[in-house]
């Protein structure tokens, strides 16, 4: 198959937590260019969450 010339953007993998509620977290892979990017991104699709925050922020 072709490449066609598309151009390819570098993405980064980020591990991500959207917490809904005082005892309710979800965790979610999101591919983005940056993590303000991803996180904005799952601020958008989750509306409800109280935080979004970087799973594995020690790494």
């Amino acid at each position: 198959m072709e490449n066609n010339n598309i151009k390819k953007e570098e993405l980064h993998e980020y591990h991500l937590e959207v917490y809904l509620g005082p005892c309710t977290a979800i965790q979610k892979i999101v591919r983005g260019k940056s993590l303000e990017g991803s996180i904005a991104y799952l601020k958008k699709k989750y509306p409800e969450a109280t935080d979004v925050c970087e799973a594995d922020h020690w790494r």
